[in-house]
């Protein structure tokens, strides 16, 4: 179980690393199960960062593992995805920057951030991660 002031830490935290390299992004936090916990849109992030943060983060919930390491999944078994799609109720990416919190073996949040490119998103991610 998450609690929102510690989301609420990991979300600021995220924001600061961003500002901290001089980016805008946009910032998601789930439950274990995908719901949204927290979103925010950083000043001066793009309309759509916010929508595509809760995908990833959505994503990472869902399957357990960081959005962009199902890439590969997609690539070879893209009915996975189609299949996901229909069954969830967001459409699953493999986009980087939805990061899976686990403890105790178990999913616990996920953190989506979305703004950048790429790797930053995931350095501004883990800045969140690491609050749990």
């Amino acid at each position: 179980m998450i609690d929102l002031a510690t989301v609420r830490r990991a979300a600021d935290a995220a924001l600061s690393r961003a500002a901290e390299l001089g980016l805008s992004v946009s910032v998601v936090v789930c439950d274990d199960r995908g719901h949204e916990v927290f979103g925010c849109r950083g000043d001066g992030a793009s309309w759509q960062t916010v929508e595509i943060a809760r995908a990833k983060a959505q994503t990472a919930a869902s399957f357990g593992r960081d959005s962009a390491a199902l890439g590969t999944m997609r690539e070879k078994w893209p009915d996975v995805f189609a299949i996901a799609n229909d069954a969830l109720p967001f459409r699953a990416t493999s986009l980087a920057g939805g990061l899976v919190v686990i403890r105790d073996g178990r999913t616990l949040a996920a953190v989506g951030v979305s703004g950048a490119l790429p790797d930053q998103d995931v350095e501004i991610a883990e800045a969140a991660r690491a609050l749990f």
